[in-house]
């Protein structure tokens, strides 16, 4: 099928299209990782032990803050490398917020993992609003003064927690 001025034209649009989106994707990740550390949001929940645990209780020590669900099969993936890097590194604090999750799943799944370090049970994902989560797993990382220093998406290995945590804090 011969190509006409026309079709010709249409297609030099969509490429130009395209490859500005292309490089405004580009600066925009470029933006986002060179940006400054920004101040976190607040956190302030119930644990699965029935206590009240307020992030500012971290302040003086970087925190990893992991939003997840009992019945995330990515989740259930990265559990066990979470509580290896707290077991690793005593000199960080980890919570966990657990997502529109019934408080037994999440016993299970802290149980069965052998999670060590708080849970909250975010029930509404009222948290989770607040801090932006589109995903699960999602992982924060804040420097010891509160602040979000970088932020990912999907499980994470071992290895990606020590790099954020030797590239980042």
């Amino acid at each position: 099928m011969p190509l006409n001025g026309r079709t010709l034209l249409i297609m030099a649009a969509l490429l130009a299209l395209v490859a500005a989106a292309t490089v405004a994707a580009v600066h925009q990740g470029r933006a986002r990782t060179a940006a400054p550390a920004a101040p976190s949001p607040p956190l302030v929940g119930v644990t699965l032990q029935r206590t009240t645990f307020d992030l500012r209780q971290t302040l003086g020590k970087p925190t990893v803050v992991s939003f997840f669900a009992s019945w995330c099969p990515s989740c259930q993936t990265e559990a066990a490398d979470l509580v290896a890097l707290a077991a690793a590194h005593p000199e960080i604090a980890v919570v966990g917020v657990a997502i529109r999750d019934r408080r037994a799943d999440v016993e299970r799944f802290v149980a069965e993992h052998r999670v060590p370090f708080p849970v909250i049970l975010d029930e509404t994902s009222a948290a989770a609003d607040g801090w932006g989560v589109v995903g699960i797993p999602a992982t924060f990382f804040l420097d010891a003064r509160g602040r979000t220093v970088t932020s990912r998406v999907g499980a994470l290995a071992r290895s990606q927690f020590e790099e954020v945590l030797n590239t980042a804090l």
